[in-house]
C-alpha cells in the first residue's frame, strides 16, 4: 500500500499554487488559516476565563447539540457481583425516542458516605462497553468486536483502583447499532454508522454532537449516583472516542 504525503499528494506543483484536487486544496486552506479562538500568546487569569467560556460557546455551536428536553430519570436494569465491585446495567433517555445502555461499575465501599471520583469511559470505533469492562460480549454479531481486551479494559482498571467506571458504546455502535446476522455484520455494522452521521447532517446535527450530547444527559442526572463524588469527574477515550472526550473536557 503506498503512503500517503503532503510532498506527493497534497503540495501544489502548479506555479499559482492552485489544486485542481478538492481535497488538497481544503487541505491547504487549512493550512493557512488562523483560528479566530486560537489561545493568546499571553493571558491574565481574568482573560483566560473569558477566553474559556469563548470556546466553550464556540464548541457547543460547532457540535450541533440537539436542546435538552425533560426526561425519565435513568434506570437500572440489573446488577452483578465481581470480585471487588459491582457491575451494573442502565438506561438512560436523552429525548423523546432513545433508550441509550450503559454499565456502571461500582467500587466495594463506594457510598454516599464515602464518595469516590467517576470516570466515563468511551470505546474506540467497534468495540463495545461490555470490552471496556472485562464484561461477557452480547450475542449480537455487532457486539462481537475484540482488540487487545488485556490492555483495552478500562471501565475495569477504573473500578479496580477505586473509582465508579461508566462504560458507554459509541453511537450506532455494538449495542446501539442495527441488529444484524454474522453474514450482514460486514456489510451493516460501519454502514449504517455513515448513513446515520450523513441523516445527523441533514437534520442539522452532527455526530461527535450527539455522542457528547448523550453523556451530557448522564452529567445532568449524576443525582442519581450518590456515592460519585461530581467534583471529581473525568473522561477517558480510545480511539473514536477521544472526539466526544475532548468534547466534555472543555464543556
Amino acid at each position: 500500500m503506498a503512503k500517503i504525503s503532503y510532498e506527493t499528494h497534497f503540495k501544489s506543483t502548479r506555479p499559482d499554487g492552485r489544486h485542481v484536487s478538492s481535497l488538497a486544496a481544503y487541505m491547504e486552506k487549512l493550512r493557512h488559516m488562523q483560528p479566530k479562538l486560537s489561545l493568546p500568546k499571553t493571558l491574565t487569569v481574568e482573560e483566560y476565563e473569558v477566553w474559556r467560556e469563548k470556546v466553550k460557546i464556540k464548541y457547543r455551536e460547532l457540535l450541533h447539540m440537539p436542546e435538552f428536553t425533560k426526561q425519565p430519570k435513568p434506570i437500572k436494569l440489573s446488577s452483578v457481583k465481581r470480585d471487588t465491585y459491582t457491575v451494573e446495567k442502565w438506561e438512560l433517555y436523552p429525548d423523546d425516542y432513545e433508550a441509550v445502555p450503559f454499565l456502571v461499575l461500582i467500587p466495594d465501599g463506594a457510598s454516599t458516605q464515602n464518595k469516590v471520583p467517576g470516570v466515563i469511559c468511551i470505546p474506540g470505533s467497534t468495540q463495545s462497553k461490555e470490552m471496556l469492562s472485562g464484561e461477557p460480549m452480547l450475542d449480537p454479531p455487532n457486539c462481537q468486536f475484540v482488540k487487545f481486551p488485556e490492555r483495552n479494559q478500562m471501565a475495569r482498571y477504573m473500578v479496580k483502583n477505586g473509582m465508579v467506571a461508566f462504560a458507554f458504546d459509541n453511537v450506532a455502535i455494538a449495542e446501539r447499532g442495527l441488529p444484524v446476522t454474522d453474514h450482514e455484520r460486514d456489510i451493516y455494522n460501519s454502514y449504517s454508522r455513515s448513513q446515520l452521521c450523513h441523516g445527523y447532517l441533514h437534520g442539522g446535527f452532527s455526530y461527535p454532537g450527539m455522542s457528547t450530547f448523550h453523556i451530557l444527559c448522564l452529567l445532568q442526572n449524576m443525582d442519581v449516583f450518590e456515592y460519585v463524588d461530581r467534583d471529581r469527574l473525568a473522561v477517558s477515550g480510545h480511539s473514536l472516542g477521544t472526539e466526544p472526550a475532548m468534547a466534555l473536557g472543555v464543556l
